[in-house]
């Protein structure tokens, strides 16, 4: 399988950034005027033991394409319109964790399903503005006593750290001065990135998802010099990376790079990149990116799903970054509509490797095009470069 050459294209320089007591910090930028190059990669480049999963359908509740999925070794949550579903492992409907609604049991707003570590828990923050996390417990399925929030903030979005610890990301109209802070199970604040309002760099959060963690750090594009990505964790909250164009500091945050985490796994960033007319400004192309913990960058054109026989290019690769990548840690998923399942299932059968197609014929032969989803769950691997 054909391999890209990558030449050395990350520029470091010295980038001028207000930290909270304005002291310099050297931050590296990524010239993209050197990632002009496209790169075609196999799934199989990026995901190894990759198991083919289904889940199982629900008729009183049918997933969507919009339906927010946690993967982990144990379980597989997802979210429908009106409910939160558990599955175990292999897809099989275990129960209904949640519907929606305002009463006990209930759910008024769905977020992202956050699963602690041990998968004893999941965590939803029940609506913006009522200052609590709901627990439910993942052996009984019963909802437990709620976890208060710090200062009674509303929440944007949180992240289980570990040790029963969270770090918030308050919303805009929260009672609060941090960026983000951290907190124990029983609400109590231990530290906080304080907000600064004489040039630091601000955070937009709204588009962050709890999958955005790799080894308990989480990934941030900035709101108005949307040029850098920050890394943020219990500790700190630092630049991490800047798009540029031509790698030195007369060119940042001009042409109007604006890179979005899409997701982390423990070997790559997955990066979408809006060049616009210039930052803030309308949209003129986007570009889709690969980032190993090394800060090496791949331009990604086309991405072949070579276990179902299908690819992903324009308007499908954005669709594959924004919806169908559910990357958290050391475990990667794709998500596959039961229709394009099944179409490539019967128009492109010689090209589904051997390993896969009797697994594949057999799962095709029981869905329909309204069935749920179908998932395909391996672990990261790093891409093998010719040098």
């Amino acid at each position: 399988m054909y391999r890209p050459f990558l030449s050395q294209i990350l520029i470091f320089t010295l980038l001028i950034v207000f930290s909270c007591n304005k002291n310099p910090v050297s931050v590296p930028v990524i010239s993209l005027n050197e990632l002009n190059e496209e790169f075609e990669i196999y799934l199989t480049d990026i995901i190894s033991d990759i198991r083919i999963v289904p889940l199982e359908f629900v008729k009183a509740h049918p997933l969507t394409n919009r339906s927010r999925i946690n993967v982990g070794k144990k379980y597989i949550l997802c979210t429908a319109r009106d409910a939160l579903l558990q599955y175990n492992s292999e897809g099989r409907f275990l129960r209904i964790l949640a519907v929606r609604g305002k009463g006990p049991g209930e759910i008024e707003r769905f977020s992202y399903p956050v699963v602690d570590k041990d998968e004893r828990y999941v965590y939803l923050r029940n609506d913006y503005s009522d200052g609590k996390i709901e627990r439910i417990n993942l052996e009984s399925g019963e909802f437990e006593k709620p976890i208060p929030v710090a200062f009674s903030s509303a929440v944007e979005t949180f992240a289980y750290v570990d040790n029963d610890k969270f770090l918030i990301i308050p919303s805009n109209w929260a009672p609060t001065e941090y960026y983000y802070f951290i907190q124990d199970i029983e609400g109590n604040f231990i530290s906080g990135h304080e907000m600064k309002r004489d040039g630091l760099i601000q955070l937009n959060f709204r588009y962050i998802r709890p999958q955005q963690l790799r080894e308990d750090y989480l990934y941030s594009h900035s709101k108005f010099t949307g040029d850098t990505v920050f890394r943020i964790n219990q500790k700190s909250m630092k630049p991490y990376f800047v798009f540029g164009g031509k790698g030195n500091t007369n060119d940042i945050g001009k042409p109007g790079y604006n890179p979005f985490v899409r997701g982390c796994t423990n070997e790559y960033i997955f990066l979408e990149n809006w060049l616009s007319e210039e930052n803030g400004g309308a949209i003129k192309e986007n570009y889709f990116y690969l980032m190993d913990p090394d800060l090496e960058v791949f331009n990604i054109g086309t991405v072949k799903n070579d276990i179902i026989g299908s690819e992903y290019r324009g308007e499908d690769l954005r669709d594959l970054y924004w919806d169908k990548i559910i990357a958290e840690g050391d475990i990667i998923t794709i998500e596959i509509s039961a229709m394009e399942f099944l179409s490539s299932a019967s128009g492109n059968p010689d090209e589904i490797p051997m390993d896969f197609r009797q697994r594949i014929f057999a799962i095709a032969d029981t869905l329909t095009e309204n069935d749920n989803q179908v998932l395909l769950i391996g672990k990261p691997k790093r891409l093998e470069i010719k040098k």
